[in-house]
């Protein structure tokens, strides 16, 4: 999961991809950070189905499905599975926590801003101003 506007991102293990799997995540996620307005998934059978309608309704955000595969859609989503394989690999070929991999990855400020996707997750009314170099 990534939220659009922080690129702040969470990475989990899912054993499958049923609807009732990711859902278990999702409202881990949602439990932990907030329940957002919108979530944007692409659109597989698990966020097309009934149980996640239903989901959508009772937790009251709206689903919008982009088309799967397609990284202009659904690009932020797209770039962060790009991402975190990259450092995971990294972190298996060195033999090194992945977590730290992870906390690596939310502690680096982002090219454009003076700021790192975690300070701007987790502080939404900061300032984030451009970096002028």
């Amino acid at each position: 999961m990534v939220d659009y506007l922080s690129n702040f991102y969470e990475v989990d293990f899912l054993p499958d991809t049923l609807a009732s799997t990711c859902i278990s995540k999702i409202k881990y996620h949602f439990a932990r950070h907030s329940i957002p307005d919108v979530v944007v998934s692409d659109n597989g059978s698990q966020f097309s189905c009934r149980e996640f309608s239903a989901f959508t309704v009772k937790w009251e955000f709206s689903n919008e499905r982009s088309s799967p595969g397609n990284s202009r859609s659904n690009g932020a989503a797209e770039a962060v599975v790009k991402d975190a394989k990259k450092f995971m690999n990294y972190c298996n070929e060195e033999k090194s926590d992945p977590y730290l991999g992870l906390l690596n990855v939310r502690n680096t400020p982002t090219e454009s801003l003076r700021t790192s996707p975690v300070q701007q997750f987790w502080s939404p009314n900061q300032n984030c101003v451009a970096n002028p170099e």
